[in-house]
Order: structure tokens, then C-alpha cells, then sequence
């Protein structure tokens, strides 16, 4: 309302400007002065009233209503309405979240509403030390946002146009899980099974990427993660570095439905990989090779959710944990033992050390043999009637030398395993 009013007066003024300028001058000078008193008495009223205040008033309403001692009371009664701010020089946080959101840390304001809400992660332990102290540590370090601001659309900042890190979405579909492996390094690696209380998104998402999948393929089959993995496809070590801006700005965003946005480009894409990224001749782009996984939305959220979080941490070492790491169990069999349920264990055994070369690589997640395996690359059914042994020696050792434009990493076999694939390959007629 005072917006309007302020905006009201200013052209008001310029239509006096234009009408009075040659006609009363005084008059038009008495309308500045006057206008210029009420543009102050509006922000200085703006400034002493600002809605911050009075969720600080409505905290105190709330805990004076859980209270019954007299004294508690009366304290309360002198509660300080003020900015809060957590400052860490460390971290570089400069956050006054706590300014509206005051009951953090308060367990009394478990069942509250928002902005008032106890904090689930902010918890004590055994030996008295508080998980998350947020008075320390801040909240843009998880949940990303403007943390100087005190309003909710400055502090959130997911619509200001021009800042890198608004804040991640809250509730079913938050993504501040994207934020753990800033201090908990135990989220980085690309093996194992490891549990991280809190972040069942990342671990869920952890499974898919190592393999517990329908498909049973692991990310790093063809993507580079931190250093592990094979360069068919893009490193994703640093896919969360990059700013919104700069992220359209080197990818096509032609084939996102609803808003252009990097998170709708990621979460579109993983659920259907051909449709955001297709050929297209007029823009020069070829098909993308990654299979369709055929995932849930659910899932594609969460896989969002762990690409964001891959980036280099800035956050000095004291601040990062390094715990006892559990294991997490496998939720299904791996596929160099069990390929598409044709193996078991035992049956596994018995396979020539070729085939189970052609498992371990994964060769199958490409080729297809009798109609089992990817369909990226040829179907091998019959390549022992269609390739000698001297030319899949020279494939297996430089394949784009032989084939131009494979995409098929070199693997830096062994003269022996290729003598055993080769072996292997020559079964197949």
C-alpha cells in the first residue's frame, strides 16, 4: 500500500512538473516540498515497521503461551526485537535468517508453523554437542539464498534475476540434501554403500548411480565422477558450480517444457534423454546416447538433487566430518554375476574368462548379444563371422582408430584379456 502511495506522489509530481512549470511556479515548487515530506514519512515509517518486527512479536505470543511460571513470563515480556545475525568469517556467511525464523532451535517449537518451526537436523547429541549449530554455522551453507536479506522474497532470492545461489525448494520435493557433501565427504566417493542420517535422498539417488537400477548400469559406465569413470559422456564432478545463467548459456534449452531453468533441463533429461537432447541438424546437435532409464519422478528429483550437490567444496576442513563410514547393503545383485537374471552366482563361475571380461567392462551396457544389452553401440551376435582377430586387436587397443567417430572408451586391456575377448568373440556365430 505505501508502495502505491509512494509511487502515486511521484507522478503526480511529474504531471505538476509538465502543467505548472510555466504557469505557477510557487505552486509546483510547495508540491516538491510537500511531496518530499510525505516520501520520507513513508520511509521513515516503512523503516520503524518493518514485517520482521512483528513475527518477532508473534514468537514471543507463542511462547508465552506454552508458559505457565510468572517469571518466565515476565522475561518474556522483555524479549529484544531485533536483527539476529549469524556470522561465521570462515565460511563467509553473513545470514540473518533467524531474524523471522527464531525457533530453530527451540524444541518447544517442534509443531509450530513457519517462520516459527523447530529445525529437525538441529539436534543434541550424547555428549551435549548441538548437530547443526546454526548460530555458528548459518543457513545459506545448506539452504542456499541471500542470507543479508530480511524479507522473504529477498532472503529466498529465487526471483531476483541476477542472483548465482537462490535458495533450494523446501518440503517433499527440498533439494537443501544437494548442500551435505560440502562438509560430509563421505558423499563424494563413487563406491560403497555409505549411510548419512538425513540425506536418504542422496543415498537412494547414490544407489541408482552405482548401479541399483532397472537397468542395472552404473553412471560411471560412461560419466566421469571426480575422477573415476570414462569420458564417453560429460564429467559431472562440477555440475553444480554452475550458475543458472551460466549454465543456459552452454546448453539447449529448445526442448524444455515449462520454464527454461536448469533444474527442469536436469530433471526433463533424466527422465527422457532423447527428448531434451535430440538431433537436430539446425542446431548442430546429435542424439544423446543415454539410455532411458524410464525412472519415477521421484527418482529424477533425487538424481537432480545429487548432481547439484557435485561440486568442489570451499568449506575449510575443520567444518567437515569424517565419521566411521557404514555400509550400506546392496538392494540388488550386481550384473557381472547376474546379468538380466540369465546368471547365477554359480553359473557365473563357469563362464570363460572372456565373457566375464565382456560382463566386468561392461561391454553389454552398448552391445547386445541375442537381443540381451544396450542398443548404442553393434550388436555382436554374430562378430565372429564378420570380424577377423587382427582387426579386433586393433579395435580393442584404439577403437576410434578403426572406427571413426567411437564413442567406445579404450579400456587399456591387457594383451592377455584381449586374447581372452577375442577368444570369447569368436564364439559368437
Amino acid at each position: 500500500m505505501l508502495n502505491q502511495i509512494a509511487l502515486a506522489i511521484i507522478i503526480l509530481n511529474v504531471i505538476g512538473a509538465v502543467v505548472l512549470w510555466k504557469r505557477d511556479k510557487s505552486l509546483l515548487y510547495a508540491m516538491f516540498a510537500i511531496s518530499l515530506v510525505i516520501l520520507f514519512g513513508i520511509t521513515t515509517f516503512k523503516d520503524l515497521t518493518p514485517k520482521w518486527k512483528d513475527i518477532q512479536r508473534g514468537y514471543v505470543r507463542l511462547l508465552a503461551e506454552k508458559e505457565t511460571d510468572p517469571v518466565k513470563i515476565e522475561k518474556l515480556n522483555k524479549f529484544p526485537i531485533k536483527i539476529r545475525q549469524a556470522w561465521n568469517y570462515e565460511l563467509g556467511v553473513t545470514d540473518r535468517c533467524q531474524t523471522c525464523h527464531l525457533g530453530v532451535d527451540n524444541p518447544q517449537m517442534k509443531d509450530a508453523p513457519q517462520p516459527y518451526a523447530f529445525h529437525p537436523e538441529a539436534h543434541l547429541l550424547k555428549d551435549g554437542r548441538m548437530v547443526h549449530a546454526f548460530n555458528d554455522i548459518g543457513c545459506t551453507i545448506c539452504h542456499e539464498g541471500q542470507g543479508r536479506a530480511t524479507t522473504k522474497d529477498d532472503a529466498h532470492a529465487r526471483d531476483i534475476q541476477h542472483w548465482a545461489t537462490p535458495m533450494y525448494p523446501s518440503g517433499e520435493k527440498g533439494m537443501s540434501q544437494a548442500s551435505c557433501a560440502k562438509c560430509h565427504e563421505e558423499l563424494t566417493g563413487t563406491e560403497g554403500y555409505q549411510i548419512l542420517e538425513g540425506a536418504d535422498m542422496i543415498m537412494d539417488a547414490r544407489d541408482f548411480t552405482l548401479g541399483q537400477n532397472d537397468l542395472e548400469i552404473k553412471c560411471v559406465s560412461c560419466h566421469s565422477i571426480y575422477g573415476v569413470g570414462e569420458v564417453v559422456a560429460p564429467d559431472l564432478s562440477t555440475f553444480g558450480e554452475s550458475t543458472e545463467h551460466e549454465f543456459e548459456a552452454t546448453h539447449i534449452m529448445n526442448f524444455i517444457e515449462g520454464k527454461k531453468s536448469k533444474y527442469n533441463w536436469a530433471f526433463q533429461h533424466f527422465l527422457d534423454p532423447q527428448k531434451v537432447t535430440p538431433e537436430d541438424e539446425k542446431l548442430g546437435i546429435e542424439e544423446t546416447i543415454m539410455p532411458n532409464f524410464e525412472m519415477s519422478k521421484d527418482m529424477a528429483h533425487k538424481l537432480v538433487t545429487l548432481v547439484y550437490s557435485m561440486k568442489e567444496s570451499a568449506v575449510p576442513v575443520k567444518f567437515r566430518y569424517r565419521p566411521e563410514i557404514k555400509k550400506r547393503e546392496a538392494k540388488r545383485g550386481r550384473i557381472q554375476k547376474e546379468i538380466a537374471g540369465l546368471y547365477t552366482p554359480e553359473e557365473y563361475e563357469k563362464l570363460s574368462e572372456g565373457e566375464k571380461l565382456f560382463l566386468k567392462y561392461p561391454c553389454w551396457v552398448c552391445h547386445s548379444i541375442n537381443g540381451k544389452g544396450g542398443k548404442l553401440a553393434p550388436d555382436l551376435t554374430k562378430v565372429g563371422k564378420r570380424r577377423n582377430e587382427a582387426w579386433m586387436i586393433k579395435h580393442f587397443k584404439d577403437p576410434p582408430a578403426i572406427t571413426k567417430k567411437s564413442f567406445m572408451p579404450k579400456f587399456k586391456l591387457t594383451d592377455e584379456q584381449i586374447k581372452e575377448l577375442i577368444t570369447y568373440l569368436k564364439t559368437l556365430q
